[in-house]
């Protein structure tokens, strides 16, 4: 289960050829600064607040990974991995 939670599994159907997704183009400037956070935030609000009824650990996972998308923009895109 460990590698479940630390590897989120990200469709590819979600990724251009380049290797980017809508969420990168979002955190380059597609739309501006505060509608990204908030795309972001809603995004872990939805899934924390379904994962008990809908997909459970999947939910959470996913949550987990827009909050750390959201740190790292914050963060400026800094990431130290």
């Amino acid at each position: 289960m460990t590698d479940k939670i630390n590897n989120y599994d990200h469709p590819k159907r979600y990724t251009g050829e380049d290797g980017k997704d809508l969420i990168d183009r979002f955190e380059e400037g597609l739309i501006p600064e505060e509608q990204v956070r908030g795309f972001l935030r809603g995004n872990v609000f939805k899934y924390l607040t379904r994962y008990p009824d809908k997909y459970g650990m999947d939910d959470l996972i996913k949550a987990q990974e827009y909050l750390r998308r959201l740190i790292e923009f914050e963060d400026g895109g800094d990431n130290d991995d």
